[in-house]
C-alpha cells in the first residue's frame, strides 16, 4: 500500500509540473559593434509622446503611411540575392540630442559596397512599418536603412510633426549612412512615404551638403491645407496646429522647401491618392521644384522637367500599382543611382548618332506549368543563354508568358533572378489576336497578366503579343503599361481599313500577317507615343503608350531577306543577313536621337549556343568602335523618356 501511495504521489507530482511549464525567455537581440552612443531602453511599442501640456486638442489619428504592401511571391521561390541580418545603430540628433533607433538592411556579401536609401516614413508612423519593405530592398542590393524620428518607437526625445528637430535628426542618419563600410557614399538616395515629404524635402533644403543622390516622393501632401484642410473641402486629416499658425507651418509644409533642393526628385502618383480626394498635389510639388530650378523632376513616369496644369492634371498611374510600391521605388532607386544631372544621350566620338541594341526573347511554347522536369530543364537553358551574353556585355530582354505559371507552380523564379542581374523582363500576352475576341475584356485580360508577373516581384512595365482588331494601346495604357515591343503587321488591323496598307488590309490571323512591320528600316528606328490604335502610325507627343519596333526574328533574318523558307534553327546566313541589316540602321542612326534596333526570338525553338556566340562576336566589333550600345528594352524607354524631356 505504501508503494501505492508513492506511485500516486509521483503520478500527481508529474500532472503538476506538465500543466505549469518552465517558459523560454528568447535572448534579445544583440545590436551591431559600431555604435555612435549609447543605446537607450527600449519603449514599449504602444507608448506615443504626446504634444506639451499646452496643447489642447486630442491627438487624432496618425496619416497612413503607405498603402497594401505588394504581393509577395509564393513561400517557395527564393531570391537571387541574400540579405543579410538586421544591424541595430543609435544615431545622434545634434539638435536635440535624441538618441535615434536605426536598423540597417544589407546585403549578405559583405565583400563590396552597395547604393543605399534611407526610408522616412509617413504621418507620425516609425520604421516598423518598413521590415518587409527594407528586406526586399537589400534583396535587390540596395542598402535599406530605416530609423525612428525623435520621440517616436523606439528612439528618444519628442515629437516634432516633421520640422525643423525632425529634419536635422534625418540629416543625422544619411551622414552616418556614409560612414557604414558597406555603403557607396556616392550612391545615397532618400525615399519618403506620405508626409515624410515635409522631413525630407526640409532637411535637403537646410542641409545642401548632404551625401544624398536623390529624392524620391509617394504621394507626400504639398502645404498645411493637404497635411490639415484649412480650406473649403477639407482635403487634410490632421489638424495638429491652426492654420493660421505661419510660424509653426513654416517649418511644415514640403512646397517651400522642395524647390530649393539641389538633387534630382522623383515624385510617385496614384490616381487614387492614399489620403487626399484628388492628386492636385502632386502637380503642386512638381510645379514648386522645377520653378525652384532642381536640376531633375519627374511625375511617375511622364518626361522629365514639364510642369502642368492643376485643374487638368495629367493621368496618373492606376491605383493597383500601389500593390507594387516597393518594386517601384526600387526600379526608380536603380535608375536614379546612376543618372548624372545631365545625363545626355550618348554619342560616339565621330559624331555618328550611336544604336541602341538590344534581343527580346518569347518565352512561349513550352506548357511548363505542366511539366516540372522540362520547365526545369528551360529555366537551366535560360541562364546558359544569359551567362552567355553578359560575357559579351550584353543583357536580353525576357517576355513571359508560361514560365510565369511555371514558376508560380514548381517555385525556381528565374525571372527575378535575370531582373536582378540587369536583364530586362516583360509580358508577352498573346492576347487580342482571334478575330471573335470581345474587345470589351482586353484592359482586363492585359491587366491579370501584369499582375500575375508582378506577383513573382518582378517590376512590370511592357508588354508583347496585343496585336489586335481592338484598340490594343488603350488596353495596355488602361492595364498599366508604359510601352510595348514586338509588334508585326496585324497590328494595323486597329485602324480603319481605309487607313491600313493595302497589302494588310484584309489580314485573318497575326500568323498571316507577322511581317515585320513597318517595313522600312528607317521608321523602326525610332520610338514614339501613341494615343490610340485607330491612329498608332501617328505619334502623338502626349500618348500614354510608347512603341519601341522591332525588327524580326534573329533565326528568320534570311528568310525575311530572300523571301526563302528556312528552318527555325539559326544559321550563317541569318547570322549574315542580321549583321547587313545592323550595319543599315548604324548608316541611319542619327546624331541627339534615340536609336532603337533589336531582334527577337521564341525559345520555343532554343537556338545553338555556338552560332549565338559567333553572332555576339561579329556585332562586338561594332559595340568596341563605338556605334552600337547593348540595351534592354526597358533601358530603351527610359532613354527616350529621358531624350522626350530635353526635346
Amino acid at each position: 500500500m505504501k508503494h501505492l501511495n508513492s506511485l500516486i504521489l509521483l503520478v500527481l507530482l508529474f500532472t503538476i509540473a506538465a500543466c505549469n511549464p518552465v517558459q523560454l525567455i528568447p535572448s534579445p537581440t544583440s545590436t551591431a559593434p559600431i555604435q555612435t552612443g549609447p543605446m537607450p531602453s527600449p519603449q514599449p511599442p504602444t507608448v506615443k509622446p504626446t504634444l506639451p501640456p499646452t496643447t489642447t486638442k486630442p491627438m487624432p489619428p496618425p496619416l497612413p503611411t503607405r498603402p497594401m504592401l505588394p504581393t509577395k511571391p509564393s513561400p517557395n521561390i527564393t531570391l537571387p540575392i541574400s540579405a543579410g541580418a538586421v544591424q541595430t545603430y543609435s544615431v545622434t540628433n545634434p539638435m536635440t540630442n535624441a538618441k535615434l533607433y536605426v536598423q540597417v538592411f544589407a546585403p549578405q556579401d559583405t565583400s563590396k559596397k552597395y547604393p543605399a536609401l534611407v526610408l522616412v516614413p509617413g504621418g507620425t508612423g516609425d520604421s516598423r512599418a518598413f521590415t518587409d519593405d527594407a528586406m526586399r530592398m537589400a534583396s535587390a542590393g540596395i542598402v535599406a536603412i530605416t530609423f525612428d524620428p525623435d520621440g517616436r518607437g523606439k528612439s528618444t526625445g519628442q515629437e516634432d510633426y516633421n520640422g525643423y528637430k525632425q529634419q536635422d535628426g534625418l540629416a543625422a542618419v544619411v551622414r552616418f549612412a556614409a560612414t557604414l563600410p558597406n555603403v557607396d557614399a556616392q550612391k545615397i538616395g532618400i525615399a519618403t512615404y506620405s508626409y515624410g515629404i515635409t522631413m525630407g524635402s526640409g532637411a535637403l533644403a537646410r542641409h545642401p551638403d548632404l551625401p544624398v543622390k536623390f529624392l524620391i516622393d509617394w504621394e507626400g501632401p504639398a502645404d498645411r491645407n493637404y497635411t490639415s484642410g484649412c480650406s473649403t473641402g477639407d482635403r487634410g486629416r490632421i489638424q495638429w496646429q491652426p492654420c493660421s499658425n505661419d510660424a509653426w507651418w513654416s517649418e511644415r509644409e514640403a512646397a517651400n522647401f522642395i524647390g530649393q533642393i539641389r538633387v534630382p526628385y522623383q515624385r510617385i502618383q496614384s490616381e487614387k491618392d492614399h489620403v487626399q480626394p484628388n492628386n492636385a498635389h502632386a502637380v503642386d510639388m512638381i510645379n514648386a521644384a522645377i520653378q525652384g530650378g532642381v536640376p531633375w523632376v519627374r511625375l511617375n513616369d511622364y518626361p522629365p522637367n514639364q510642369t502642368y496644369d492643376p485643374k487638368t492634371p495629367p493621368a496618373m498611374f492606376p491605383e493597383a500599382m500601389d500593390r507594387q510600391l516597393t518594386q517601384t521605388v526600387i526600379r526608380y532607386a536603380q535608375e536614379l543611382f546612376e543618372k548624372s544631372t545631365e545625363a545626355p544621350v550618348a554619342t560616339p566620338s565621330s559624331g555618328q548618332g550611336v544604336l541602341y541594341l538590344g534581343i527580346m526573347v518569347h518565352l512561349e511554347g513550352w506548357n511548363d506549368d505542366q511539366d516540372q522536369a522540362r520547365f526545369a530543364q528551360h529555366v537551366q537553358l535560360m541562364r546558359e543563354y544569359a551567362s552567355l551574353f553578359e560575357t559579351y556585355g550584353a543583357k536580353l530582354t525576357w517576355e513571359s508568358k508560361e514560365v510565369t505559371e511555371g514558376i508560380l507552380r514548381w517555385g525556381d523564379n528565374v525571372l527575378l533572378e535575370m531582373e536582378q542581374r540587369g536583364h530586362g523582363v516583360g509580358v508577352h500576352a498573346d492576347i487580342g489576336g482571334q478575330r471573335n475576341y470581345d474587345c470589351r475584356r482586353f484592359a482586363a485580360d492585359l491587366r491579370a497578366e501584369k499582375e500575375q508577373l508582378e506577383s513573382l516581384g518582378v517590376t512590370v512595365r511592357h508588354v508583347s503579343g496585343i496585336v489586335s482588331h481592338c484598340d490594343w494601346v488603350t488596353a495596355a495604357a488602361d492595364a498599366g503599361y508604359l510601352f510595348t515591343t514586338g509588334q508585326v503587321a496585324y497590328a494595323v488591323m486597329s485602324m480603319p481599313p481605309e487607313s491600313r496598307p493595302a497589302q494588310f488590309r484584309d489580314c485573318q490571323t497575326p500568323a498571316l500577317c507577322h511581317d515585320t512591320f513597318p517595313t522600312a528600316l528607317a521608321d523602326r528606328l525610332h520610338p514614339w507615343r501613341m494615343n490610340s490604335g485607330a491612329n498608332w502610325l501617328t505619334p502623338d507627343p502626349n500618348g500614354r503608350m510608347v512603341l519601341i519596333p522591332a525588327s524580326g526574328e534573329l533565326n528568320y533574318m534570311e528568310e525575311n531577306a530572300t523571301g526563302r523558307t528556312s528552318d527555325k534553327d539559326l544559321t550563317q546566313a541569318d547570322i549574315d543577313y542580321s549583321i547587313q541589316e545592323l550595319e543599315q540602321a548604324i548608316a541611319l542612326a542619327q546624331p541627339g536621337q534615340v536609336n532603337t534596333y533589336y531582334v527577337g526570338w521564341s525559345l520555343g525553338t532554343p537556338l545553338d549556343p555556338k552560332m549565338l556566340e559567333t553572332w555576339l562576336q561579329r556585332i562586338d566589333v561594332y559595340v568596341k568602335a563605338g556605334q552600337v550600345e547593348w540595351k534592354t528594352l526597358p533601358d530603351m524607354y527610359d532613354a527616350y523618356v529621358q531624350w522626350e524631356g530635353s526635346h
